[in-house]
């Protein structure tokens, strides 16, 4: 039925796309949420040259964070992705999503065992540091703020006041809370294998291979020095290929 909408009409549920989305910088959100800087008030530590290059570009607009229309996800089961898109009750209802497409927090990644079938200890240490949470507040209530604002909130129930039940309104006291319950990765892991000289923590050289092992490369997304401000797939099929190139002339 929703082929042949689309085959004749070019209308129903096929002639929509994934999502729409947008991208909007930190000192657009702030200077309507909160006063500009606030969420960038707080002592860095750990990758020094990681945080300043992010922090820059926070603060000068050049980084942004991605606003993100879906229909059908309900992030009320985030912590089981296989049911993001189960609706807790019948109805129509849009999501507006949030990405913090920049964070601060560092995860790690380690073999436990000699075993190659077993799996590593991941850790990805969500909202570790103190400015991925008050970044996240500014963007959950600029959402809200998006959903009762024309022309969206005329297509809303209430001018973008009606929830889908489990949810609520999100205030300067709740947000936070609401955040640490309902906040999902972006699936985008990378960086944990860095190329970055071996002095700064990094783990592979310009060449892909491993430091003080022989013969060793790593050729894929953890090799990233810095999350990306896209997807990853397009990047790792970069480095894929230069990779290729230095393994040929070594070969």
């Amino acid at each position: 039925e929703q082929l042949d909408l689309y085959l004749n009409n070019k209308t129903g549920r096929l002639a929509t796309s994934g999502a729409s989305s947008g991208l909007l910088s930190l000192p657009q959100l702030a200077s309507t949420l909160y006063t500009s800087g606030t969420a960038l008030q707080t002592n860095f530590v750990g990758p020094a040259e990681q945080y300043a290059l992010i922090a820059r570009g926070l603060a000068t607009g050049e980084v942004a964070q991605e606003l993100i229309i879906e229909g059908g996800i309900s992030p009320q089961f985030s912590n089981d992705s296989t049911l993001l898109f189960r609706a807790s009750t019948p109805g129509n209802f849009i999501s507006v999503l949030g990405v913090l497409q920049h964070p601060f927090s560092r995860g790690s990644v380690h073999i436990r065992s000699r075993d190659a079938t077993m799996h590593p200890e991941v850790d990805p240490r969500y909202l570790s540091h103190p400015a991925d949470l008050q970044l996240l507040k500014i963007i959950a209530l600029h959402l809200q703020a998006v959903a009762k604002t024309p022309p969206l909130s005329a297509l809303l129930q209430g001018g973008g006041t009606v929830y889908q039940p489990g949810y609520h309104r999100l205030t300067a006291e709740n947000v936070e809370r609401w955040i640490r319950a309902a906040a999902q990765s972006e699936y985008h892991p990378c960086g944990t294998a860095a190329m970055l000289p071996r002095a700064k923590g990094g783990v592979v050289d310009e060449r892909f291979r491993v430091y003080g092992v022989s013969n060793l490369r790593v050729v894929d997304a953890s090799v990233f020095p810095l999350i990306p401000r896209a997807n990853t797939q397009s990047l790792v099929y970069a480095i894929a290929e230069r990779a290729a190139e230095f393994i040929k002339r070594a070969a």
